[in-house]
Order: C-alpha cells, then sequence, then structure tokens
C-alpha cells in the first residue's frame, strides 16, 4: 500500500513534472514567438518611423513648393497690376496726344476759316467799294450830262 502510494506520488510527480515541462516548453514558445513578435513589431516601428520621416520631409517640400507657388502667383499678379496700369498710363497717354492733336488741327482749320472769311470780306468789301465808286462816277457823269443837256437845252431855248 506504501508502494502503491508513493508509485501514485511518483505517478502524480512525474505527471506534473510533464506538465511543468510542457507548460514550460510552451511558454518558452510563447517566449520565442512573444521575442520573434517584438523583433518583428521593432522592425516595424522602425520602417514605420523611417517612413514618417520620408513622409515629414516630403510634406516639407510640398510645404515649400505651396510657398513657392504663391509667391509666384503674387509676383505674376503684380507684374499682371503692373503691366495694367502701364497699358492705363499708355493708353491715357496715346489718348492726350490724339486729342491734342484734334485741337491742333481744329484750332488750324479754325485759322483757315478765319482767314478765308476775312479774305471773302476783304474781297466784298473792295467789291463794294468799287460798285459805290463807280456808282458816283456814274452818278457823277450823269449830273454833268444832265447839266450839260439843261445848258444845251437853255441855250437853244435862247437861240430861239
Amino acid at each position: 500500500a506504501e508502494n502503491d502510494m508513493q508509485k501514485q506520488k511518483l505517478e502524480f510527480l512525474n505527471q506534473e513534472r510533464n506538465e511543468y515541462r510542457a507548460e514550460s516548453v510552451n511558454d518558452k514558445h510563447g517566449m520565442q514567438n512573444a521575442s520573434n513578435e517584438l523583433k518583428f513589431v521593432t522592425r516595424e516601428n522602425e520602417y514605420l518611423l523611417g517612413r514618417i520621416k520620408e513622409l515629414e520631409a516630403e510634406k516639407a517640400r510640398w510645404d515649400e513648393k505651396v510657398r513657392d507657388l504663391k509667391k509666384a502667383k503674387q509676383e505674376a499678379v503684380d507684374r499682371l497690376y503692373q503691366e495694367r496700369e502701364s497699358m492705363a498710363a499708355q493708353h491715357e497717354a496715346k489718348l492726350l496726344k490724339e486729342t491734342d492733336r484734334l485741337r491742333a488741327d481744329n484750332q488750324r482749320d479754325l485759322d483757315c476759316i478765319r482767314e478765308q472769311c476775312r479774305e471773302v470780306s476783304e474781297q466784298e468789301t473792295r467789291t463794294l467799294r468799287e460798285a459805290r465808286d463807280a456808282a458816283i462816277s456814274e452818278s457823277e457823269r450823269l449830273r454833268r450830262k444832265a447839266k450839260d443837256a439843261k445848258e444845251e437845252k437853255e441855250q437853244v431855248l435862247n437861240e430861239f
């Protein structure tokens, strides 16, 4: 009986030892798996950290490009505004020059018309003076002729 008990105890202890060994093997496998998983997670973490740095660098490049594009856009807008202002000033200067030219042409035309009017007026005045002088001369001639005719008539009447 004591032998049976010792056998049972030995069996129980062997069974317990086997369970502990199995547990120890399982724990070793678990530790190995955990270690492998830790290595994998560490590599994955390193990869992701590298990827984060790459993406941050790429974001920085894009941010710089955006700043450069905004600056280029503003410079283009400024050049366009300056060009528009320059064109407006040129157009205004051209209009002023054309207006001045038209004024000068109009003044020249007015001066020409005034000169022509003066010449026509002088011609009319000369013509009217000549006509007046001719009329006065004709009137005096006719008066003399009438006077001569009257004197002749009186002379003829006196002779009779």
